[in-house]
């Protein structure tokens, strides 16, 4: 994702224009409880993404899978009803009972928080895709945010990447090793890969307050 933030077709525009733009969106998608415009919000932020950041579909696609199947399985647990009486369901089922299945509120309410959560997230795809963390810097300098919580998501942000780069390093090490081929060799891959984890973010950290010492660090990064 940082790749493409760097990379985009919108990087050189305006990053106050965009974090504007971004932020007027995600306060409509949050006041206005209309699904219709909910879902124009997430229909013109994944165009622009895709034709004018020219950030490919099929990655766009794959960042909406994992928060997309957490989503869906919220939505569901909202949509399933339990009553002892059946005249308020559109479907349902009897067990023991107990009628389960959908009424028309429930209905109305998770296609709402749906299409409103599916807004947002691509309002913040938007954002993550096409302003790169220098832009973010300028945004927040512009809003007057403390300078300390600048420095905390700036320390943040990198100390996040380093972690991903190195998962997936020592991940692909193991795969290579044929550390995930059963049951017994994958548990002591994950424990393995626990440890390697642990071991170089200590080591990170290490680092960078050898680097920062010998540049007589004083508290302030100067983002």
């Amino acid at each position: 994702m940082d790749r493409h933030a760097y990379s985009n077709g919108l990087t050189d525009a305006n990053p106050l224009k965009k974090g504007a733009f971004a932020g007027t969106l995600l306060g409509i998608a949050l006041v206005f409880d209309i699904s219709t415009l909910h879902l124009l919000i997430a229909l013109g932020t994944s165009i622009i993404v895709i034709i004018m950041g020219k950030v490919d579909f099929r990655v766009y696609l794959k960042l909406f899978m994992i928060p997309g199947s957490f989503l869906i399985l919220s939505i569901l647990t909202l949509l399933v009803s339990i009553s002892t009486d059946q005249k308020n369901f559109l479907i349902s089922g009897e067990i023991f009972g107990f009628y389960f299945g959908v009424v028309k509120t429930s209905l109305s309410l998770s296609w709402l928080i749906f299409t409103r959560c599916l807004a947002t997230l691509s309002i913040a795809y938007f954002t993550a895709l096409t302003i790169p963390v220098n832009q973010m810097v300028v945004i927040m300098k512009k809003l007057r945010l403390p300078s300390v919580l600048i420095e905390l998501i700036v320390l943040m942000y990198r100390f996040i990447n380093i972690f991903i780069k190195s998962f997936y390093e020592s991940y692909n090490a193991l795969i290579l090793k044929n550390g995930f081929a059963d049951l017994r060799k994958s548990r002591k891959s994950i424990s393995l890969l626990a440890a390697m984890m642990f071991n170089k973010i200590l080591g990170g950290y290490k680092d960078w307050r050898v680097v920062l010492e010998t540049k007589n660090f004083n508290g302030d990064f100067h983002v």
